[in-house]
């Protein structure tokens, strides 16, 4: 079953992962899967929006569940 919340996606169409590294030496070391049920979800909006910024990634909503 998939969270509804906000999700962040590469121009790949890989989400950002659950796990992700964060690297002091480079804002770009994270990890990306390619299922929304390994995806990290969020439920703010500005949160969300503000680490896409920053890890250069797209925010998607999903409003309804998945299966």
């Amino acid at each position: 079953m998939i969270e509804p919340g906000f999700y962040l996606i590469d121009s790949r169409g890989y989400y950002l992962a659950k796990e992700f590294v964060s690297s002091i030496t480079s804002k770009h070391d994270f990890t990306m899967t390619n299922t929304l049920n390994h995806a990290k979800c969020y439920q703010d909006a500005e949160e969300a929006q503000a680490l896409a910024d920053e890890l250069g990634l797209e925010m998607m909503r999903v409003s309804e569940v998945y299966y």
